[in-house]
């Protein structure tokens, strides 16, 4: 630095950004901000500000530590340092031309403010230019990720969708399983082949029209059913848990297949409650079954058996239940029909009350209508894990049966006979927020009547 140098933060950032880019794509932008002041550099904070062209919308949130928006205060770069980031821009619609974006990163007393901005032009593949979307649907019978011998899919009926606004274009493969959609405007769509023939499972993928041929002779791959060939069942170690507990259990996968299912992975908690058993998605937990490893291997014909864990949640206790809900896929989009678990434990401790009815639904609508409740149907709550019957009720003459201050859970109810659930999957929720609820239950006396 020249002696005449003023002292101080100095922040100097750069802006580059590889390829061009078609509407609805997501540009990348690697930025680099470097402190070659003599000073710490406080509260730097990013912006962006469109230029011309295209427009690309860019997230606060996108900036990380150097986020303007409050409450964040800003990043801090000493003398010498450097930070990179990838900032994520997304190209909604087309606005005539290349996008010009002016980015910029400023810190309180800099120096040289003129250097703390870049013009940054980003090419935009115009709508006007058109390519074709082609290539070949097959069955990957085989599990080899290879369009084999015999493997094409005839008649999969397949889904070209960019904005909403545009109607979907749709393909149906021919003989060789091949489809062809020409004259497609430049942009990003979404191709979909979920229609096929003979109950195999097709997917979605992104596609970039760019007129470059990259849209080309695709290869769209289907697979079986996976519940087809594997199963899972799941075992908590003990019958019951307190919060903070380490819970182990163990996973069972069977593969009844022809072919070694390689990269396995249980997806869990989709639908996020608080409840479930935490860690399931660690490595450190759950091993290869955890989503960021490797995934497992389960070789044709083999049962294979894998040592779980998770802590149990405060949550839990709340609900009277740790429970464990995981689909198995070597699909990380977990399409199609894979198989499941759902296993529940104990977390005993609290109580609360539940009520419902108990009715024959005579004319098969499905809801409680008049002449349909059963009086004197006993009802009973198990432990999930041991079978013991914790709570039970007998329903009145109006059908009604009721829970007071039974132990927390989700049961799966038991009613005595004569009479037997009309689908075993009925619950009945013994907690607080589900005390209000009316829990109907289905009965029948005839085998014929249960699912």
């Amino acid at each position: 630095m020249p002696a005449w140098a003023a002292e101080g933060p100095d922040l100097r950032v750069t802006a580059s950004v590889e390829g061009s880019y078609v509407v609805g794509q997501t540009v990348p932008i690697k930025l680099t901000v470097t402190n070659v002041g003599t000073k710490t550099a406080t509260a730097a904070k990013g912006r962006s500000t469109f230029v011309s062209g295209s427009k690309l919308f860019l997230p606060s949130f996108e900036w990380k530590e150097f986020n303007p928006a409050p409450p964040n205060t800003g990043a801090t770069l000493a003398p010498g340092a450097t930070k990179e980031l990838v900032l994520k821009a997304q190209l909604d619609k087309w606005g005539g031309g290349d996008a010009t974006v002016k980015l910029a990163v400023t810190t309180p007393g800099d120096v040289t403010p003129a250097d703390n901005e870049v013009v940054l032009t980003v090419p935009i593949v115009s709508p006007a230019t058109k390519g074709t979307v082609s290539g070949v649907v097959y069955g990957d019978a085989d599990r080899d990720g290879q369009a084999g011998a015999g493997e094409v899919l005839k008649d999969a009926h397949l889904k070209l969708t960019g904005d909403r606004a545009t109607p979907a274009i749709e393909a149906t493969t021919d003989e060789q399983g091949r489809f062809s959609v020409a004259e497609v405007p430049a942009r990003l769509y979404s191709l979909d082949y979920l229609v096929l023939p003979g109950g195999w499972v097709g997917g979605t993928i992104q596609v970039a029209v760019d007129g470059s041929g990259k849209s080309e002779d695709l290869r769209l791959r289907a697979v079986r059913p996976l519940t087809e060939i594997l199963s899972a069942k799941a075992d908590f170690h003990e019958d019951s848990y307190q919060p903070g507990d380490v819970a182990h259990l163990t996973i069972t996968l069977t593969n009844s297949g022809t072919a070694d299912l390689r990269t396995i992975h249980a997806g869990c908690d989709h639908v996020g409650h608080q409840a479930h058993l935490k860690n399931w998605d660690d490595p450190a937990y759950w091993g290869d079954l955890a989503i960021p490893a490797a995934g497992v291997t389960v070789a044709a014909g083999e049962t294979k058996s894998f040592e779980v864990s998770g802590t149990v949640s405060q949550a839990a206790l709340e609900d009277g239940t740790v429970y464990v809900a995981c689909d198995f896929s070597d699909d990380p989009y977990y399409s199609g029909d894979t198989p499941s678990i759902y296993e529940r434990a104990r977390v005993p401790g609290l109580t609360a009350n539940a009520h419902g009815t108990v009715y024959q639904d005579l004319n098969g609508n499905g809801e409680v209508d008049p002449g349909e409740p059963v009086e004197g149907v006993q009802v009973d709550l198990p432990d999930p894990q041991t079978g013991e019957v914790l709570a039970s009720a007998t329903s009145d003459e109006q059908g009604t049966f009721a829970f007071t201050t039974a132990p927390r859970g989700n049961y799966a109810p038991i009613v005595r006979a004569p009479w037997s659930l009309v689908d075993e999957r009925e619950s009945v929720v013994v907690a607080p927020y589900a005390e209000s609820w009316d829990q109907p239950l289905r009965v029948t006396t005839s085998d014929s009547g249960r699912r």
